[in-house]
């Protein structure tokens, strides 16, 4: 079982994959690549197209929700595999005709900034420092080009941006810029897709 600590991001890949191995039915998918070049992963659960989805790690600094998304999986394989009960009802019985799809992390360079600084940050490291000025990375939200993904989606994107004039906030931030177009993050992208 994974532990309750802090994993670097290459960390928390490597053990997705070693569930991928340990289950034959966890299906381990690249689905995209940051900006940065770390790979952005999700997982299915179950062999229909009635998806359940889940996804965390949106804001570099919501490293929790990762590390709860990487319990739920293996705690649902487990239970998969030994027919147990999950979360008051049996597992297999849960899953039939649906399958979870999940994606762990979908914003890996903004959790690697977040939690390891902003030499993490790659070719971007000088950007990221200049955006953070005086302020501390580990409360870093966006991905390494300054974009919050949350912001980044096609679904209410210019009331997003008319929001993000009136706080000031009119480029690259550690928080709340949604970039100048929806959809224009390899990470958003690969949500999408």
């Amino acid at each position: 079982m994974i532990e309750q600590r802090e994993y670097p991001y290459d960390e928390l890949v490597s053990y997705l994959q070693s569930l991928s191995q340990k289950y034959n039915f966890f299906k381990l998918t690249q689905e995209g690549v940051t900006a940065v070049g770390r790979p952005i992963y999700s997982v299915r659960i179950g062999i229909d197209t009635n998806n359940v989805f889940y996804a965390g790690g949106f804001h570099g600094s919501e490293r929790l929700t990762t590390l709860v998304l990487v319990m739920f999986l293996e705690q649902l394989c487990d239970a998969l595999v030994n027919n147990l009960n999950f979360s008051l009802t049996n597992a297999r019985t849960a899953l039939y005709g649906k399958s979870i799809l999940c994606v762990p992390c979908v914003n890996p360079d903004g959790y690697e900034i977040s939690r390891g600084g902003v030499e993490t940050a790659g070719v971007y490291a000088d950007s990221v420092r200049t955006i953070l000025g005086n302020n501390e990375s580990k409360f870093w939200n966006a991905n390494a080009k300054g974009i919050d993904i949350n912001h980044n989606f096609d679904a209410g994107f210019e009331l997003m941006k008319e929001i993000e004039r009136a706080d000031g906030i009119t480029g690259p931030a550690p928080r709340r810029y949604g970039g100048e177009a929806p959809e224009s993050e390899p990470e958003t992208k690969a949500l999408v897709d």
